[in-house]
């Protein structure tokens, strides 16, 4: 039995909490540089959209025996 290489690159899900992470933590820094307010809101989805990229990526980590 020969097992499948696996591809560092994250897929599915693991992508899809990337992608979406980079998008609210991107829009939140740029509307907090747009608006010049600092709120707690702006923040606050700023981290969470850094939160979703970790998951991503420890979810693709995951999904690839641990393999970086």
């Amino acid at each position: 039995m020969t097992t499948q290489p696996t591809s560092p690159s994250p897929k599915g899900a693991a992508l899809a909490l990337i992608l979406v992470g980079a998008a609210v933590a991107t829009a939140a820094f740029v509307t907090m540089l747009v608006t010049g307010e600092r709120s707690v809101a702006t923040g606050t989805a700023s981290l969470g959209g850094v939160a979703l990229q970790i998951a991503g990526w420890r979810a693709a980590r995951r999904r690839n025996g641990g393999a970086a």
